[in-house]
């Protein structure tokens, strides 16, 4: 119950801005995830899963803590606590996707449900639109954590950077398909994943106009054919970092003949 009417007001202004709080690249977010015995689990709830689901947009993934977890009182250094209460992160959700997660969850209040949907559609937009970096590196993501961050690429209209080293990615189609037609993706990291097949990304190359640096360092990939047909066509790309793979010297040179054919700085083809 409120007392009166202003703080009614108050309650209602801070509810319509929850969002920001959690969403702001700056500001860390400490979810307490255990609940005493008998109260509905952390995960089941609505609120905290429209929270959990806006903090991971676009958020480092050392910002959301977990103080829930046990052994806390053993960390006698702030590192070591941090390392502790890291949460595995999931990918962005696109609007569709979280309104059906939503629909499984409870709320104490279940007028709350509608309001948690759109406002969630109105971070995701906003958020998503302005985002000119993302950085989603080393959080063992596989194809699937791939294809939701593809599925959400529609929303990004200013995105330039984009990072998913570390991963465990074997499948680069679905970014390659994306890569395609994009206009506005000027970086793309996929280095140290588990990439074998690159023709995919030398097919979008073929057609992409707008990327400048490409990492696929550190995977696993040994046929480049596709890749040097893509390069030959190419007239944006400046750096491709493609070094530590399993690539023969007779391909090493047939990627160079590709990459000196657009008159490319050769510096900037990293192969060892």
């Amino acid at each position: 119950p409120f007392e009166d009417e202003a703080q009614r007001e108050a309650f209602g202004s801070g509810l319509k801005n929850v969002n920001l709080w959690y969403t702001h690249q700056l500001t860390w977010v400490w979810c307490l995830k255990r609940v005493p015995v008998g109260v509905r689990p952390y995960d089941q709830r609505g609120w905290p899963f429209f929270e959990w689901c806006v903090a991971r947009l676009v958020k480092d993934a050392d910002m959301v803590l977990d103080i829930g977890v046990e052994g806390l009182d053993a960390c006698s250094q702030y590192q070591e606590l941090q390392q502790k209460c890291l949460i595995t992160r999931g990918p962005p959700l696109t609007p569709g996707v979280f309104g059906s997660q939503l629909s499984e969850k409870v709320f104490t209040n279940n007028a709350d449900h509608d309001f948690v949907r759109g406002k969630y559609l109105q971070t995701f937009t906003e958020v998503m639109a302005s985002a000119s970096e993302l950085i989603y590196s080393q959080l063992a993501w596989g194809n699937e954590e791939l294809h939701s961050v593809v599925a959400a690429l529609p929303w990004c209209k200013s995105l330039q950077h984009l990072y998913l080293g570390g991963n465990r990615i074997a499948d680069a189609s679905a970014i390659a398909n994306a890569l395609a037609s994009n206009q506005t993706l000027k970086t793309l990291g996929l280095g140290s994943n588990q990439i074998a097949d690159v023709s995919s990304l030398g097919r979008a190359l073929a057609s992409n106009t707008a990327l400048e640096t490409l990492n696929v360092s550190g995977n696993r990939i040994s046929d480049i054919a596709a890749l040097c047909r893509g390069l030959t066509k190419n007239t944006t790309l400046s750096t491709l970092r493609i070094h530590a793979n399993s690539i023969s010297k007779a391909q090493q040179e047939e990627l160079q003949r590709a990459w000196a054919k657009q008159g490319k700085d050769e510096e900037r083809l990293i192969l060892f």
